[in-house]
């Protein structure tokens, strides 16, 4: 029966990485077994057709690279003119790392890692790139993704479901792009570092001990963040900078703590808490007149503190406690 699992996942996978796959050159490396390891690398000048990479791994104890020692698993380079690339890493199995490189591209390219097992390490970096979207997907405990994103339109999906996940996310200098993180499990963890992203971030955790520590940063509108945890001893944390900005927190458990921070421009900020021993404090600095501020608070259960600072002009501030 095993077996049968075994190569009914294989043909399910190598079936999407076919069909994902378009004319040009492609390279795919597929290991059953134990202590495996696997390498594919791309440099394309000018191509003419899509370029694809596929790494592919059952099995105990394989290795697609290794993100301590920043060696991928796959490298694309040089994805110019009438081009792109995709790369794909399928791990099922435990103890497997996986990490990804695309850079020095103009044209679109997309990576995903796929990592079912334990104690799996993920890690992506796309630099310099058009509309590029990344994913993370993991299924199992003490799993860990990092992600580095740096160029133009660019946009991160990660997904943990398991115990002991933790999550660090940065996103620098991209027109539009932002995230969309899942955690589902025990003692997780997420720390989002983005500079001159402009679009919205969404982060949901369902789960206990989870904890966000968010930095958002941008010149112009439409900065961002909507945090969601459902679970007890949760922490949110979370600066804001830009000409507009936005967060929303929710919280529904117990002993949650939020804090937000905004400053420069026009600032919105929403702290809904549902629980025990709750506490919220928001601090805003908007600039010029008109800039103003708004901040609201709002908690349901018992041992509530909250505080709302503003400086600035045309301020609105709210507290509900019930």
């Amino acid at each position: 029966m095993k077996a049968t699992l075994t190569a009914i996942a294989l043909g399910a996978i190598l079936a999407s990485a076919s069909h994902a796959a378009l004319a040009g050159p492609t390279a795919t490396t597929t290991q059953i077994g134990t202590g495996n390891n696997a390498y594919i690398e791309q440099t394309l000048v000018d191509p003419t057709a899509p370029a694809s990479a596929t790494i592919i791994q059952i099995g105990n104890n394989n290795r697609a690279g290794d993100p301590v020692a920043h060696t991928p698993g796959i490298i694309q380079r040089n994805i110019t003119a009438y081009s792109a690339a995709t790369a794909l890493i399928s791990q099922l199995g435990n103890e497997n790392a996986a990490a990804i490189v695309q850079d020095g591209t103009s044209f679109p390219v997309g990576a995903t890692i796929q990592q079912k097992g334990d104690r799996n390490s993920a890690t992506l970096a796309q630099t310099i790139v058009t509309w590029s979207p990344a994913t993370i997907i993991q299924t199992g405990t003490d799993n860990v993704a990092a992600l580095d994103q740096r160029g133009a339109d660019t946009f991160f999906k990660g997904t943990q479901e398991g115990s002991g996940n933790s999550m660090l996310v940065r996103q620098y200098g991209a027109s539009h792009g932002g995230a969309r993180l899942t955690q589902s499990g025990a003692q997780n963890s997420i720390v989002l570092d983005q500079q001159q992203t402009l679009d919205q971030t969404i982060i949901e955790q369902v789960g206990t001990l989870n904890s966000v520590t968010a930095t958002l940063q941008a010149l112009g509108e439409d900065n961002k963040a909507t945090i969601l945890q459902v679970g007890t001893g949760n922490t949110v944390t979370a600066t804001q900078s830009g000409s507009v900005t936005y967060d929303n927190i929710v919280q529904r458990g117990n002993n949650n703590l939020a804090t937000v921070e905004q400053s420069l421009g026009r600032n919105d900020a929403l702290i809904e808490q549902t629980g025990n021993a709750n506490s919220a404090a928001i601090r805003q600095t908007g600039a010029g007149t008109g800039l103003g501020n708004t901040a609201y608070i709002r908690q349901v259960g018992d041992g509530f503190v909250a505080s709302i600072t503003q400086a600035g002009s045309d301020n609105h501030a709210g507290i509900y406690q019930h």
